[in-house]
């Protein structure tokens, strides 16, 4: 936000990616008023509108109007030989030219989106001879976007109506997300303290609309293509009340600093149910079996919540804080923070920090950290549920997510016993986490500085979701009962992690000919590793079933190998009278993708699922801009975000995921063989995201006025 700048400001952003999609166009203004010279208005807006890329590739599934539920051969009789597997690709081919089928069926990319909000700061010296002063920063915005699910086949006919769509469906997921914040306080001296008191509002609400879909449990011809699907909001209110002083004679030390304070916070979760068509089950037959094949409820790509998804959950936080800072001598800076907080659903807790800083050489200093954290789990995390239709390998899976307080996840597990059996695993808890740090900072030649600093963070109970158990195990079978599910995930204080790494910034700012040359480094190396997984006696009785899964291999991968485990940031900018130009490039380390499974598919045991493991090459990715200051009022920047077109490694393709292997048999087409999702997901997303290079350009008008 502004704060006391007067007169108007306004800029204006047009950019499109190098593949002509992702167009962006955007408007930023701000206005400034000074109030006679005891305060300042700062209002200001913001429109937005950003296109969706999509960088899918094309879809290997062999039948795509006479498969099976994934595209691939039906089983049985049908497709049992090579001769008749290629009668029926020649037979679905002709339908595919007759009907102009593109294989290119996903959406995959950024969303598109459109924003606009509207922001005020204010501040106003009531009393000016007691420096009391009010301020209050409130704002809104409303944000809609459209993101595209997985497509339906028209062979896959339990989740599809060929009256409504004979050539399947592309199902989109529309959002509306709407934010409000209000902070407002007074603030002045008393007894020589600085006094700071403020409350802060916050409200997110985040709606789901489904489109280009259907209910396939209805009757044919009968189902709505939109559905309201229900939403979610969260609510923060916290209150606050500081005080602040700087002492400079305290027994022996030259300065002392002291804060403390007092806050109370409340907290609210709401779950909203969508309308009925979006979740209920309608009964519609597709095959009377036995056992009878039913169509899946609900709104394909996103099942609305439910009744009994629905809640409201709130919470209340109450805390003390205070804060020590003291040069004990002119070399050595000595701080000590302590927090004790009770919360209304976890108890109590106390943290604390110890840190130090030693001036070695007047401009080169050692400094160090540590403290202990704690975190308790959110109320989504504790209360979220909901039913989601999601695509393994090709295949839907109709997921249950389902609430840490759901007797499906705390209950014990009994062969043959009675009632809803459950995974055993223990109620939510607090994460609690031990940091250290010990780091040096100088400056060298008085236009350059360095800071280096190295860190450990350990954290117990970590929260994670589990991965998804299927019902294809017997213990999950028991446990779902009736459910019309396949797989259920939860949340559960699964691991404790250790994370290592070092942070080194260093700059440089000199004079360089008639201009000014400014140079920056900033690196990050880090590692982090499960150093324990939290299970249950339930769980623990099927290693190679349940434990995997309650953590398996891919979620240990996300992370430990998932995310780049350095990063390297280069910066150089140069000013020169009216232009100025940066160059900035990044390198994101390499990542691994980890399969979840451990064993081979049970039609083909020469295959490991370990063979889809892949590393992703670390690469640059740069940016460069160049400005214009074309006079006082008016400036001009043009540019590019990776401006080389990098893109991140591409997944490999099993060769004998094509649409013309008709093999039986252990060298059969199956998607399970990579991670491509038939072909149609080309690139790993987790370095740096895959829209490629984007240009844009920049127009900036500056009105100043009086103050």
């Amino acid at each position: 936000m502004k704060d006391d700048t007067t007169g108007v400001q306004a800029s204006s952003t047009v950019g499109q990616t190098y593949e002509e999609d992702g167009r962006l166009y955007q408007a930023d203004a701000n206005v400034g008023i000074g109030l006679n010279g005891r305060g300042y208005l700062g209002l200001s807006g913001q429109f937005s509108n950003r296109g969706y890329t999509n960088r899918t590739g094309t879809d290997t599934a062999p039948l795509i109007y006479t498969g099976g539920n994934s595209g691939n051969y039906p089983g049985g009789t049908a497709a049992d030989t090579e001769q008749k597997r290629r009668e029926l690709k020649a037979k679905d081919d002709e339908l595919v030219a007759q009907n102009g089928y593109n294989r290119a069926n996903l959406r995959l990319g950024q969303s598109e989106a459109r924003s606009y909000g509207g922001f005020l700061n204010m501040g106003y010296k009531l009393l000016p001879r007691l420096g009391v002063e009010a301020y209050v920063t409130a704002g809104g915005s409303r944000r809609t976007g459209k993101a595209a699910g997985f497509y339906r086949l028209p062979s896959q006919i339990t989740q599809v109506d060929a009256t409504l769509y004979p050539n399947g469906f592309l199902p989109f997921i529309n959002t509306v997300i709407v934010d409000q914040s209000v902070i407002s306080g007074l603030r002045g001296q008393v007894l020589g303290f600085e006094v700071d008191l403020s409350n802060k509002f916050g409200r997110n609400e985040l709606r789901f609309d489904i489109s280009n879909t259907l209910s396939a449990s209805l009757p044919i011809g009968l189902s709505p293509t939109t559905f309201y699907a229900g939403a979610i909001a969260f609510r923060q209110n916290t209150s606050n009340l500081s005080f602040t002083r700087r002492f400079t004679d305290v027994a022996a030390l030259s300065t002392l600093n002291v804060a403390f304070g007092v806050e109370y916070r409340d907290d609210n979760y709401q779950i909203q149910a969508g309308e009925r068509g979006s979740y209920a089950n309608y009964g519609r037959v597709i095959a009377p079996g036995p056992p009878p094949t039913f169509a899946a409820a609900g709104a394909q790509v996103f099942p609305g919540y439910q009744p009994s998804d629905a809640l409201n959950r709130s919470r209340t936080n109450t805390a003390g804080y205070v804060d020590l800072e003291s040069d004990i001598t002119e070399k050595l800076l000595v701080s000590v923070a302590g927090r004790a907080e009770r919360y209304s659903d976890f108890g109590n807790n106390v943290s604390g920090k110890v840190a130090a800083r030693y001036s070695v050489l007047p401009d080169v200093a050692v400094r160090g950290a540590l403290s202990n954290g704690f975190r308790a789990p959110s109320l989504q995390q504790r209360y979220f549920t909901n039913t989601s239709t999601q695509f393994v390998q090709g295949a839907p899976n109709q997921v249950l997510t389902v609430n840490n307080d759901n007797p499906i996840v705390r209950n014990g597990f009994t062969t043959g016993g009675s009632g809803q059996q459950g995974f055993g695993i223990a109620a939510l808890k607090q994460e609690k986490s031990t940091n250290y740090s010990l780091g040096v900072t100088a400056r060298i030649l008085r236009t350059a500085s360095l800071t280096v600093d190295a860190y450990q963070i350990d954290i117990r109970d970590r929260i994670v979701l589990s991965s998804q158990f299927s019902r294809a195990n017997a213990t999950v079978a028991t446990i779902l009962g009736t459910l019309p599910v396949s797989q259920v995930q939860f949340f559960a204080n699964a691991i404790d992690t250790r994370t290592r790494g070092v942070d080194i910034v260093a700059n440089n700012r000199m004079e360089l000919g008639p201009g000014r040359l400014t140079l920056t480094l900033a690196a990050n190396f880090t590692e982090t590793k499960v150093r324990k997984v939290n299970s249950s006696p339930t769980i623990d009785a099927d290693q190679t079933g349940l434990q995997n899964t309650l953590f398996d291999r891919q979620q240990r991968g996300r992370i430990e190998t998932a995310q780049p485990r350095s990063k390297i940031n280069l910066t150089a900018g140069y000013a020169l009278g009216m232009f100025s130009v940066e160059a900035r490039t990044v390198r994101f380390g390499a990542v691994e993708f980890k399969d979840a499974r451990l064993d081979a598919p049970a039609t083909n045991n020469g295959f490991l699922f370990s063979s889809i493991d892949q590393t992703f090459a670390a690469k640059w990715v740069t940016d460069f801009t160049l400005s214009a200051q074309l006079n006082p009022q008016i400036g001009l920047t043009v540019g590019a975000n990776n401006i080389f077109d990098v893109y991140p490694d591409k997944f490999r393709v099993n060769e004998l995921n094509n649409a013309q292997n008709f093999a039986v048999g252990p060298l059969a087409y199956t998607s399970s063989r990579d991670n491509t999702n038939r072909g149609r997901t080309i690139y790993n997303p987790n370095q740096f995201g895959f829209n490629g290079g984007f240009y844009f350009a920049r127009l900036l008008v500056n009105l100043p006025t009086s103050k």
